[in-house]
């Protein structure tokens, strides 16, 4: 599979974040919360995977997830 291909500026533009980084630059992870729902996004150029999880306030478990 090739490379992932990416601008981290894009995303901080599109969420409004930033993001944390793994050791390595493996993995970037972006967190938004609003309106009591929570979006967690995972970037991983080396694997060329994005992970998307969606939560409910109060909720442990996501209800969407995505890879």
């Amino acid at each position: 599979m090739p490379q992932l291909t990416w601008d981290e500026t894009d995303f901080l533009v599109c969420l409004e974040v930033e993001p944390t980084i793994d050791e390595f630059e493996a993995g970037h992870h972006y967190s938004i919360t609003k309106d009591g729902h929570r979006l967690e996004l995972g970037v991983f150029q080396f694997t060329s995977d994005i992970c998307i999880s969606v939560y409910r306030d109060g909720v442990e478990r996501p209800f969407g997830t995505g890879a």
